[in-house]
């Protein structure tokens, strides 16, 4: 059986008892047969298909009986058919004897485990107590013009999930808005309608799209299944078509018009059961949204290209140039390099209103990212209220099937005319349950959350003794051109502190304050870095053989020394690489360098953050850096002294506070990261501190430095650091060190 068919009767079987599942939850209140009373008849498909058929047009649940229904009449008539259909039900009627697993979408956490192939549709899902978290701090934390305590008002909110999914992200919103409903009608003396309060969402308020049809069933059945005793007329879930002749992009059609002319949707259509089981063009129009809420494709436009992953090779490259042309024509603020979420982001922020809010579950690298610099231009219109962040060792996504790090964010669209802080909460442990969520909430609600700008203060988010992490704030308005990663850079607020200090030059040290300043310059007005790794691969191929062209090849957790050689050999190619162009050598050759800077870290095992060649070299993974001399002599010297800098402890903490984070530990640091990079001005150094740089550089260069985890008790570090701290007159990094050596990023070892 191949994967993709062992994929299809997966998702087919989930989908099938997801809709024996909410039978027998219906045969509670209205006029249908239980799973008991089905599981009687002699033809189970006949029964089945005859009830979801009643239930279709006498009940309405049209988007969870329709598919369930095409799928069971596709099953051929077998005694295996019929055994798999009644096993299935003894597992539906064992779950619906758990009204909580109900309550908290079993079937979506199933289907999120049985879509192995997750990655290739980058369908990452938003974890429960994520979503809750995410969803009660932007509705908790904003006013639209609602009276919360009518049902028909709070029914007047729109609310769409343009990624839906298996409708985590709907589903919370639900929960936040009926939990605010009933708080403020306890504050006000008056009764709350919870029911009333679900109909008028879900009929009214609800918008939710996805470009499979199965997860949309889901969808449609985990936001009924929130309470099933209410049978609404009608729900806004829709499956959207993805290629076809038509090379339909799902939402991102909503770039070109906010209407759609679509056919066969999961659904039908918003206008009731009637037409949902027709198969004619039927139109969406989507009004402006209070609330965009999305966990949007993960997929980029990078190395094993996955846009489009769900779709055959040809007709990905067509939708593809399709999307590009869309971007193009219609002006979206979105890099593709970035992937489909950058996108999406664009599109949401059409869609809504003045005054509305989004949030959020995007890839970390949105915080500094060089290809999300556009989102990141075109979020400067909103007030960026929560940035959250996990530093919990192989925890830091909010989706589940991923290792990717990932950040939760809220904003709302349009700015006032006073400072607003960004509120950045660095969780030590993610919550486990809703219940931890809403306690996170509750703390996050009666707390004041340290201010950056202020030498001391520590902001804990703590609950029943469990600390969960900690909370800050700083105004980005105030701080123009500060990054969004340097807040969440560190799980310990005074880290992130000395970091906010660092991009103002200031010297900060927990308990001693300001305690002195650095002059710094861009690493581009001093350096220059060489070729990327890929150019490379297009000029030469690797060689056993000697040549006139060394390499310094591949970043070994044993490099442990600055003074390192070339380990390898390059030869030029004659003809150009597959799908590639040929790179010219003796260009790619003439921006050789001796000083080498990574790319990327693994910051659990990796030594060094910069090293020094005795030739010059090319690389795949390191970046080959010359410094902006004429003097050879002069230049080599200066190499020397920026890689003691880079490998200092407060050289390397300059890095680390606005990295690139890919997974945790797993940091990269692109070209265009480093050239506005700024490292300690050199050039303005005495003659005697550069001298002490030299003598420094005669006595480490060739002794082993432990790894990033044994920071604090690496004496050669320390011998650097020591140097620094009398040149530049600048107390101990002593404290740096052992504060560093805990973050889980570098020990992966939780905070306590």
């Amino acid at each position: 059986m191949s994967t993709s068919d062992l994929r299809l009767y997966r998702v087919a079987s989930l989908t099938l008892v997801n809709a024996m599942l909410f039978q027998e939850i219906l045969s509670r209140t209205k006029p249908v047969a239980t799973l008991r009373q089905t599981l009687e008849s002699p033809d189970l498909v006949d029964k089945f298909s005859g009830e979801w058929k009643t239930i279709e047009v006498e009940v309405d649940f049209v988007p969870i009986f329709r598919i369930a229904r095409q799928v069971l009449l596709s099953l051929p008539a077998t005694p295996e058919t019929y055994e798999a259909l009644r096993r299935l039900a003894d597992s539906a009627i064992k779950i619906s004897r758990n009204r909580v697993a109900l309550r908290h979408d079993l079937m979506g956490r199933i289907f999120h485990r049985l879509l192995a192939d997750s990655k290739f549709y980058g369908a990452f899902y938003t974890k429960i107590p994520s979503a809750t978290l995410l969803l009660g701090l932007a509705i908790n934390g904003n006013s639209w013009r609602v009276d919360w305590s009518d049902p028909k008002s709070v029914g007047q909110l729109q609310i769409s999930d343009l990624a839906c999914g298996t409708g985590t992200l709907l589903k919370a919103a639900i929960e936040a808005l009926v939990d605010r409903h009933v708080e403020q009608s306890a504050e006000n003396g008056t009764n709350a309608h919870p029911d009333e309060i679900h109909r008028n969402l879900v009929e009214n308020s609800l918008w939710g799209f996805d470009v499979l049809s199965s997860a949309v069933h889901l969808a449609a059945s985990a936001i009924a299944m929130h309470d099933p005793n209410i049978a609404v007329k009608t729900m806004h879930i829709y499956s959207l078509p993805l290629g076809g002749s038509q090379q339909k992009l799902g939402s991102i059609e909503f770039a070109m018009d906010s209407s759609l002319n679509i056919q066969d949707t999961l659904i039908g259509a918003s206008t009731g059961p009637e037409e949902a089981t027709t198969r004619k063009k039927m139109g969406i129009a989507v009004p402006r949204l209070d609330i965009c809420t999305m966990n949007p494709p993960f997929t980029r436009s990078v190395n094993s290209n996955l846009l489009f992953g769900g779709v055959a090779g040809a007709e990905r490259s067509d939708l593809q140039a399709q999307l590009q042309r869309i971007v193009k024509e219609k002006g979206l603020k979105a890099n593709i390099t970035a992937g489909l979420g950058s996108v999406f982001v664009a599109i949401a922020d059409r869609m809504l209103k003045d005054n509305g809010v989004m949030a959020l579950v995007l890839p970390k690298a949105v915080l500094s990212g060089l290809s999300w610099e556009p989102t990141r231009t075109l979020l400067e219109k909103y007030h960026l209220q929560f940035v959250i962040c996990s530093h919990e060792p192989n925890n830091w996504n909010f989706s589940e099937s991923t290792e990717l790090s990932e950040t939760l964010l809220v904003l709302k669209k349009g700015k006032s005319s006073t400072k607003r802080d960004t509120v950045f909460v660095n969780l030590w442990r993610q919550p486990r349950s809703s219940v931890e969520a809403l306690a996170i909430l509750r703390e996050l609600r009666v707390k004041h959350p340290a201010d950056l700008e202020r030498t001391s203060g520590t902001c804990e988010i703590k609950t029943d003794g469990q600390k969960f992490g900690e909370a800050s704030k700083v105004s980005l308005e105030k701080n123009k051109g500060l990054s969004w990663a340097l807040p969440a850079a560190f799980a310990q607020t005074d880290l992130c502190r000395m970091a906010f200090n660092l991009s103002k030059g200031r010297i900060f040290l927990p308990g001693f304050g300001t305690k002195g300043s650095i002059k710094t310059v861009a690493l581009s007005s001093v350096a220059t870095l060489g070729p990327d790794g890929r150019d490379i691969y297009d000029g030469f191929n690797l060689t056993d053989s000697r040549t006139t062209y060394p390499a310094f090849w591949g970043y070994d957790k044993g490099i442990s020394k600055l003074s390192q050689a070339p380990n390898q050999y390059l030869a030029p190619l004659t003809t150009p690489p597959p799908g590639r162009h040929l790179r010219d050598a003796n260009l790619l050759w003439g921006r050789a360098g001796t000083l080498m800077l990574p790319k990327e870290l693994w910051l659990t095992t990796n030594r060094v953050a910069s090293v020094v060649l005795e030739n010059d070299a090319l690389s795949n993974v390191w970046w080959p850096t010359r410094w902006k001399s004429e003097d050879e002599e002069e230049r080599l010297a200066m190499e020397r002294r920026l890689a003691l800098w880079f490998n200092s402890t407060l050289g390397l903490f300059s890095m680390l506070m606005q990295r690139e984070e890919t997974r945790g530990a797993w940091i990269k640091f692109p070209k265009g990261w480093y050239e506005p990079l700024q490292v300690l001005d050199l050039v303005s150094l005495s003659k005697s501190q550069k001298r002490e740089l030299d003598k420094l550089w005669s006595r480490i260069s060739d002794k082993q430095l432990l790894p990033f985890p044994d920071i604090h008790k690496d004496q050669v570090r320390a011998e650097i650091d020591d140097v620094f701290s009398k040149i530049l007159e600048l107390p101990s990094f002593n404290q740096l060190r052992e504060m560093l050596s805990r973050e889980p990023m570098i020990s992966m070892v939780p905070l306590d």
